[in-house]
């Protein structure tokens, strides 16, 4: 399922959790790469909503915009993760729907959610760790960050579950979230 609402489409930083513009049940979907550019509204410290940021090309280049969102989820309080997914994946998708999810919402619990769509951002991909075919790369895929906003080598990928339903994906999530919070 595509979201195809405009007003969701432009807005790149959401909240899980929250309500998120006109539609407080609506995770947003995949964004197309052309859309309008993130601008990270300010969480107050201990709201449970996650913020998901999409990062786009057009914004500068990766490593400057991953410093940036480090610093922004320190300041949250909360560990940066990179999720590696794309517009055309079924997986991604699903993982995206889910989200609403009570137990995807605790598996998520004090991260700050950095999307990157592996298509767009292939070529600078490999400049800061996220390389193709790094350790269990299947989408969608999430990494720790260092502060830097290079990977750490740690990652957990959509072979980690069986189907792509909250019950499935939230125990291997939580698990690998809190192995890996810095706080």
């Amino acid at each position: 399922m595509r979201f195809t609402s405009r007003f969701l489409a432009v807005t790149t930083t959401t909240f899980i959790g929250a309500h998120v513009q006109a539609n407080p049940s609506t995770i947003p979907a995949r964004r197309d790469p052309q859309l309008a550019p993130d601008s990270t509204p300010a969480v107050p410290r201990g709201d449970t909503a996650i913020p998901v940021v999409t990062l786009l090309p057009d914004q500068g280049k990766l490593i400057e915009l991953l410093k940036v969102q480090v610093a922004k989820a320190v300041a949250l309080g909360r560990t940066p993760f990179i999720e590696l997914g794309a517009s055309w994946c079924a997986h991604c998708h699903a993982l995206d729907r889910s989200f609403s999810n009570q137990r995807m919402k605790d598996a998520l619990a004090g991260t700050y959610i950095i999307r990157l769509d592996v298509d767009v951002w292939k070529e600078q991909l490999g400049q800061v760790n996220y390389a193709m075919g790094q350790g269990d790369y299947n989408l969608p895929g999430f990494y720790a960050m260092d502060r830097a906003g290079k990977a750490t080598g740690l990652t957990i990928g959509g072979g980690a579950w069986e189907d792509d339903i909250p019950e499935n994906m939230a125990p291997p999530l939580k698990q690998f979230f809190r192995e890996h919070l810095w706080q």
